[in-house]
Parts: C-alpha cells; structure tokens; sequence
C-alpha cells in the first residue's frame, strides 16, 4: 500500500474470486428446480450395433444379443457449486410391458460421457461392475407403473440408492459438469420397452457475487 495525501490507495490483488454477499437473504430464496426430459435415449446389442429409443431391452436368449440401454440429460443451467436438495429419476415402461420377475434388473450412473465410446466397447462400459459406472437401483422393474428414483423416498427403490442418486448429481455437479448419464442394464430374456426418461433436481445455486473486483484492480 502507498500513502498519499487525501487518503491511502490500496491496491487488491488475487481478489477476483471474492464475493461480496447478501448476507441478510436467506439461501431459500434462491431454490431452483431443473425438470427436463432426457436429451439422448439409445441403445446397443451386444454386437455392438446401436439405435435410438429404449425399446427392446434385454438380457439376450440363444441367437439373440442382449440389448442395453443409456440415456443423457443436460443439466448445463444448474450452476457449479449448487446443492443438490433432492431429486426424482423417471424411467417409466411403455404401456403392454409386464412386470419382471429378475431381480437382477440394473438402473446406473455413469461417470462418462457414453457418447464418446461405441461398439461393444460402449456395451461392456454401461454395466454395473465395470469402470465409471455406480449402481443405483437392482432389482424388479415394474411394467404397470412409471419407475422412480426419489431422493425422498423408497420408490422404485431403497433409501441408500435414493441417496446415491442425490450424491451422484452432487458430485458432477460440485466439478462443473453439465451431463448426467444413466443406463439400463436387464436381468433376464424377455425385453422391456421404455420411454423417455424424466429427472426433477431441486437444488439452491451458490451465493451470488455483487462487483466482484478483478485482479489487479486498484480501488481508491
């Protein structure tokens, strides 16, 4: 700092990051919902042959590959740094599928983009057990009624998978990242269609900044 007659020039460096905050306005004030359909809904046999839709999902029979499913939500208006407060997941059935019996029916995150990959590469590369990938829900999936993952509840699954749904989002969002990506793995032969999936995220956005300085700048 440097003194000069009629007051002290401070000079603020490194300071681009500092906010100046509304302290007196409580963060509820600023909860924001994300609702948004799915923005990419594919599959891939086990050939490695991929379509679009999620129809026809299944573990495979004798001279029938299994069929995958992924599905891709833009999530680019959450802001880095927000706190996720709860979310829904829906992957509801399309309308004559039955109810399954296989407990082994997967719902997974995953931590890349499935975009990048393809071929039978991207098939081994949605299941749980294999790299990125984090189980969120196993177990029957029901075809009379839309399937859910609730951060507030048991539906379509259990208290820690409805956690590991919020924590999952948390995490991509904590890094600044503007996709979450899921897939649909079948536990038995008979194929199972879906439509489009759905997510809900309530979230409250990081404290807003007022004139944050820039570096360098120096205030009289």
């Amino acid at each position: 700092p440097q003194l000069k007659m009629g007051g002290t020039i401070a000079v603020l460096k490194q300071m681009a990051a500092v906010c100046l905050l509304f302290v007196s306005i409580p963060n509820s004030l600023f909860s924001q919902i994300y609702n948004g359909n799915a923005t990419v809904t594919k599959k891939i046999n086990a050939n490695g042959v991929a379509s679009n839709g999620l129809n026809g999902i299944t573990s495979g029979v004798s001279g029938t590959p299994g069929v995958r499913g992924w599905f891709y939500f833009n999530i680019s208006s959450v802001p880095q740094g927000s706190t996720i407060t709860s979310a829904v997941l829906n992957y509801p059935t399309s309308g004559g599928t039955q109810n399954s019996s296989s407990q082994a029916n997967q719902l997974n995150a995953l931590s890349f983009n499935p975009q990048t990959l393809s071929g039978t590469a991207l098939y081994n590369a949605i299941v749980n057990g294999a790299t990125n990938v984090s189980n969120l829900f196993t177990g029957r999936w029901s075809g009379t009624h839309p399937l859910a993952l609730n951060t507030n509840g048991p539906d379509g699954g259990n208290v820690p998978t409805a956690t590991n749904l919020k924590n999952y989002i948390q995490a991509r969002v904590n890094v600044g990242f503007t996709y979450l990506a899921f897939s649909l793995v079948r536990g038995s032969n008979n194929q199972y269609n879906f439509q489009t999936p759905s997510l809900t995220i309530n979230y409250t956005p990081p404290p807003p900044c007022i004139n944050p300085p820039t570096a360098g700048t120096t205030v009289i």
